[in-house]
């Protein structure tokens, strides 16, 4: 699918630039010519000019908002496939970048619910390849960290341990520590840590964003990033920092078991049956 985000900065920018310098000269030659009137008419034209053009991308960017919106509403209700069909709609059009980064990213968090961490993968690089480039908003920081942490999560569960590592170290800087962003940052460094076998680590990340990882992320992570303290804590024989630890029983209905066994499978059986 081709990716046809414009940057609305550079787009306002360049518009806002050249109708500038194009009044200007017409300014310079009514003056010289002595039309005051068609100074004035110029000024107008100027003001009129940018007060379209603003109005033409405010309402471009809040129609691929409205997309995205829609299709996040219908991820809730569990309609996958129109909410996709939405989606598509907005990474093919022609919106701002971060319009589309936010599609991509939306995206790849209806594949991960799908099980599906190849497509997730891609769509969750090129939202972050989307969000790059001059902005005056935040959106750039916004999406490179929710979308960085998510593939780092995903690169994680599917071994290549690495790229997981280089996407987590890439992920501090201003705009990108939302509280999602900064759940699923602590979710990935949780999982790249159990693949890798360092189970103190996983219990001290996931110890230390425990609340934030309860409130913050969808109810099958949350029991997916409980399960992965609870397994940790097993392995270490229930001892943590030379601290006896108890687990509460995690409970878990069909559809989460399942999530949980398609990304961590080794931490399944910490989970009791609902």
């Amino acid at each position: 699918m081709k990716l046809r985000g414009y940057n609305a900065t550079i787009v306002w920018l360049a518009v806002v630039g050249t109708v500038t310098a194009l009044t200007c000269v017409a300014i310079v030659g009514c003056g010289l010519l002595q039309r005051f009137e068609l100074m004035v008419f110029a000024l107008l034209a100027w003001a009129i000019t940018n007060l379209v053009i603003v109005w033409a991308i405010g309402g471009n960017h809040r129609k691929g908002v409205r997309l995205n919106n829609d299709a996040v509403l219908l991820i809730t209700r569990g309609d996958l496939e129109h909410a996709n069909a939405k989606l598509r709609t907005a990474v093919s059009g022609v919106f701002p970048r971060d319009v589309v980064a936010m599609a991509l990213f939306n995206q790849g968090v209806v594949a991960v619910r799908t099980r599906d961490l190849e497509t997730a993968k891609a769509r969750f690089r090129e939202s972050v390849a989307m969000s790059g480039g001059f902005r005056l908003t935040r959106a750039r920081g916004l999406y490179e960290g929710l979308s960085g942490a998510q593939l780092a999560f995903s690169c994680a569960v599917t071994g290549e341990l690495d790229e997981a590592e280089a996407c987590l170290s890439r992920l501090d800087g201003p705009g990108r520590a939302s509280p999602l962003a900064v759940a699923y940052a602590a979710r990935a460094r949780a999982t790249l840590a159990l693949k890798r076998g360092k189970l103190e680590d996983v219990v001290a990340i996931l110890d230390g964003e425990r609340a934030l990882l309860r409130n913050a992320l969808a109810q099958n992570d949350a029991v997916l990033s409980e399960a992965m303290r609870a397994y940790a804590l097993s392995r270490l024989g229930d001892a943590y920092r030379a601290a006896a630890r108890t687990t509460a029983p995690i409970y878990a209905d069909d559809l989460a078991r399942a999530y949980v066994r398609s990304m961590l499978p080794e931490v399944e059986p910490v989970l009791v049956q609902q």
